[in-house]
């Protein structure tokens, strides 16, 4: 995805006072914006100016439970009335053993039964004189 970088350097005494109120305090400024695909790896970068040079690593990760290049998709494994599964590397829907569907939430024995119930219906049916 697209993002934009700020990153400052000050002069303080202190941290508990990191204000960038006052210009005087400002060592250096670098800002940039840039694409980078998700992933674990670290992008490595510096920035020189006339008498501070900035070494940083950056990296894309998307937040627990959002997927894809840009984060854009949504799993969150759940085991309860809603569905009953888990979620793939790219936060596709995985369902547990024994369920289907869209969000894994018919049972997969339940339409067997319901047909061997129909069938042991419709025989009792015909048997009758």
């Amino acid at each position: 995805g697209t993002f934009s970088l700020i990153i400052e350097a000050l002069h303080t005494d202190s941290l508990d006072d990191l204000t960038t109120e006052n210009p005087e305090r400002l060592i250096s400024r670098f800002t940039t914006q840039r694409h980078l695909t998700v992933g674990e790896e670290w992008s490595k970068d510096m920035q020189t100016a006339s008498r501070t040079e900035l070494r940083f690593s950056y990296r894309f990760l998307c937040d627990e439970h959002y997927y894809g290049d840009g984060c854009s998709v949504f799993c969150r494994p759940r085991d309860d009335a809603f569905g009953h599964f888990t979620c793939g590397e790219r936060g596709e829907i995985i369902c547990n053993s024994g369920w289907k569907g869209q969000y894994c939430t018919e049972r997969e024995w339940e339409s067997t039964l319901i047909k061997l119930y129909h069938c042991a219906c419709v025989g009792q049916l015909n048997e009758r004189p």
